[in-house]
């Protein structure tokens, strides 16, 4: 009799197995302008995203954040879609305590200070090309 109980709990577990083996994630349907694309977040960062916005998973509730995200700053999101919302959402649903932190380590990381006097830096002349020899 136990091998019958389980058989429906291994059906359902090979079922989710075959339907994302590597990572589940989240299809998302939005709008770019005139365009629709999809957007693909993480499972686990979309419930958890939905759990913050309205207290329970539902996809309907990410989606519309989602689009509330690229009607803000359309420009923003013309590449790496999927990264850039993914990294909001996950800002989205830190405390504030650890946002602040994460900002503040950010203004601190050696690896902006880098970029930042990559920018400031001025122009460097173009190369004269060698004279023509005859």
């Amino acid at each position: 009799m136990a091998s019958s109980t389980c058989k429906p709990a291994r059906a359902w577990m090979a079922n989710m197995l075959s339907y994302a083996p590597n990572m589940p994630i989240a299809i998302i349907h939005v709008t770019m302008g005139r365009t629709r694309t999809t957007i693909s977040l993480d499972r686990v960062l979309a419930d958890l995203l939905s759990i913050h916005l309205c207290g329970r998973i539902e996809n309907s509730a990410v989606a519309k954040w989602c689009q509330q995200q690229i009607d803000k700053d359309p420009g923003a999101f013309a590449a790496r879609a999927s990264q850039r919302l993914g990294s909001q959402a996950a800002l989205e649903i830190a405390p504030k305590q650890i946002r602040d932190a994460y900002w503040d380590q950010q203004l601190q990381s050696p690896r902006d200070k880098k970029l930042s006097n990559r920018r400031r830096q001025k122009p460097r002349p173009p190369r004269r090309r060698a004279a023509a020899r005859n």
